[in-house]
């Protein structure tokens, strides 16, 4: 099958394999700059010599790594922000070596994201002041971001439990300090949207099956064992160890 990421042809893969293997990563794009993208799958037809069919078949596509770095350009910057890359050396530990700051009480950094949460990646350091962080303008949390030595890419603010969809997030500079920070400053270095997990692990065991897997109608031969029949109102009981 052929994969296109935004119009463009990213890769050709090979689906073949002698036994069915689930839930297997066949593609991962490079890094794509945060926003909306589109991903087609096309079945081509084509096989290699030992498949016995030309299918295509998908399973799921998953978003990794929603993060939103402070360069981007969803990000709206009001007030007196400095913008700093990779020439300045205190740059050093930044994601994609870029950062932005202020000291000036007022100025705020707001994206819209989509997802069910959204994390805050900021420096930490001697000269760090206090944010206030607000989610879709609600009540802001005050957030104090000294430290006695510069700590990069720390997760400083994480809201979840928002409803699955568009929402907003606002970091505003106060002009405050405790009393062992040297300046006010308030240094953002990236976002961080929080997706949906469909597989989010409660308590107890859960079990996943592949339902072409060992039942009567599978008939590609990659089964090792007799296939599991039951007659109507028969039951039975399988024990399964779990390895760490």
């Amino acid at each position: 099958m052929k994969i296109s990421v935004d119009g463009v042809v990213a890769r050709s893969v090979d689906l073949y394999g002698p036994g069915k293997s689930p839930a297997q990563l066949v593609f991962r794009s490079a890094p794509l700059p945060y926003g909306r993208h589109t991903i087609k799958v096309e079945c081509t037809g084509e096989k290699n010599k030992w498949a016995k069919g030309g299918y295509a078949v998908i399973d799921a596509f998953r978003v990794i790594d929603p993060v939103i770095d402070d360069t981007s350009q969803w990000i709206a910057y009001h007030g007196t922000w400095t913008h700093a890359d990779a020439s300045e050396p205190w740059t050093g530990g930044d994601l994609n070596r870029t950062e932005s700051f202020s000291r000036t009480a007022g100025d705020t950094a707001s994206t819209t994201f989509r997802g069910t949460g959204i994390r805050v990646i900021c420096p930490r350091g001697p000269n760090q002041g206090i944010a206030e962080i607000s989610v879709d303008g609600g009540p802001a949390v005050r957030v104090d971001l000294y430290a006695g030595t510069k700590q990069y890419q720390q997760k400083v603010y994480e809201r979840t439990g928002l409803t699955d969809g568009e929402h907003t997030v606002t970091v505003k500079v106060t002009g405050d300090r405790n009393t062992a920070a040297m300046d006010p400053y308030v240094t953002l270095d990236a976002f961080e949207a929080l997706e949906a997990d469909p597989y989010e692990p409660t308590s107890g065991v859960d079990l996943i099956v592949s339902a072409r897997i060992n039942y009567p109608d599978l008939a590609w031969g990659n089964h090792t064992d007799s296939p599991i029949t039951l007659e109507p109102g028969r039951s039975a009981t399988a024990r399964i160890r779990l390895l760490a």
